[in-house]
């Protein structure tokens, strides 16, 4: 797996102490076990620096150390992973119709998960069920609760208090505003974060999901709208004004049908689960919905077939040109939609058109972790990865 130096590069400059943290945990995190002389050689830091750090995460019961594997004769040595129940983050993922939560472990894994359903399409409902989803799992969960390290929230952006549009289904901007956010910190007392789903969903498969092994992919994220979260180079892209990936909102058909951005003919107007609902008469905040439509796919409705056949090409021109804009290694299609939909969605559509690196080869579409918690679990990767994961803020003295 390449990765950036700035993530797996520290510097023995005394006054970078927490980029250094970060940068051992980032190495741990991706190539444990490892031992402290391997740390040492990728991080560029002194052995002594190594030991130092090592030691303050193992008191921190960050990591924790483990017998090496055993080659000829004499003590294999100790290697270090990171300790999964060290620290835990919790995810929220926000939309107009439910609240889906999980807290995950320093892994990743999913510890406990919990799901409501809105009965308002307003913020203050929403903010109720968050507190209400973290009381639940403080009271059932205490000890795990101590070692809460912040809270990640995803929901349909952007999050630009002068731009709300109440009317839009595929937004919930309201969430994320900071006013909003400030509010939900108060009164939880942990540090909150909010991400785009997309990036969200994008930074979940990176740390923990089929993004792993690549350092710049693109990640579809299939909801009630559509929007795509940009890993590039090992960090997570948002724009210059947080809402790069916005890709729902292309343009596809001049003088199509309307859309709440104000423009016509977006490209979720048409592939969309909302879109999916509309032409099939389906309900979109029907709960069963997922258990319906797979329950379709397995008919092989021909309803939904045709219409699946009128996406793909709309479909194929989306990669096409997220692989000549971003040059992604994997296009990561996912989201809290039936893993068959997306399953049957790229089938129908290959062949995709070619790249113009010939010399990549080998798929270029995959699916991702679908499921109704996969968002939430990439807000809690998200909360993980702003306390842990290296970044350029670290390095400003």
């Amino acid at each position: 797996m390449r990765k950036t130096k700035l993530r797996t590069s520290g510097t023995n400059l005394s006054r970078t102490k927490a980029h250094n943290l970060r940068v051992v945990i980032e190495v741990i995190r991706t190539q444990a076990p490892i031992s402290k002389t391997e740390i040492a050689t990728i991080t560029s830091l002194s052995r002594q620096t190594i030991q130092y750090i090592v030691a303050e995460l193992e008191a921190a019961e960050l990591v924790e150390l483990i017998d090496g594997e055993i080659k000829g004769r004499g003590h294999p040595g100790k290697k270090i992973v990171l300790a999964p129940t060290g620290a835990f983050n919790i995810g929220i993922h926000v939309d107009k119709l439910s609240i889906r939560a999980v807290v995950c472990d320093l892994v990743g894994d999913v510890v406990w998960q919990q799901s409501q359903r809105l009965k308002n399409w307003n913020i203050d409902d929403a903010n109720r069920l968050i507190k209400s989803v973290f009381d639940k799992f403080v009271a059932e969960h205490p000890s795990k609760a101590k070692k809460l390290v912040g809270v990640g929230v995803a929901a349909p952006g952007p999050f630009n208090e002068t731009n709300i549009r109440p009317d839009d289904l595929a937004n919930f901007q309201q969430v994320g505003t900071s006013k909003n956010i400030k509010k939900l910190s108060a009164e939880i007392g942990l540090p909150f974060i909010v991400e785009n789903d997309a990036t969200a969903g994008a930074i979940g498969e990176h740390l923990h999901g089929e993004g792993k092994p690549f350092d710049t992919f693109v990640f579809l994220q299939f909801g009630i709208g559509l929007g795509a979260g940009l890993i590039l180079n090992g960090n997570k892209f948002a724009g210059s004004s947080e809402i790069a990936g916005e890709v729902g909102h292309i343009v596809v058909e001049p003088d199509g049908l309307n859309c709440s951005c104000g423009k016509s003919g977006c490209l979720e107007r048409y592939l969309s689960i909302d879109a999916l609902c509309r032409d099939l008469n389906l309900q979109i905040d029907d709960e069963t919905l997922n258990e319906k439509i797979t329950e379709l796919i397995a008919q092989r409705n021909q309803a939904l077939l045709d219409w699946i056949d009128e996406a793909t090409p709309r479909f194929r021109q989306l990669v096409n040109t997220l692989e000549m804009i971003v040059d992604p290694e994997i296009i990561i299609v996912g989201g809290t939609v039936p893993k068959p939909f997306l399953d049957l969605l790229i089938s129908r559509s290959k062949p995709f058109l070619k790249p113009l690196n010939r010399q990549r080869g080998g798929e270029q579409v995959r699916v991702g972790t679908a499921g109704d918690f996969v968002v939430a679990a990439g807000a809690a990767a998200a909360s993980a990865e702003s306390h842990f994961a290296p970044a350029l803020t670290s390095l400003i003295l």
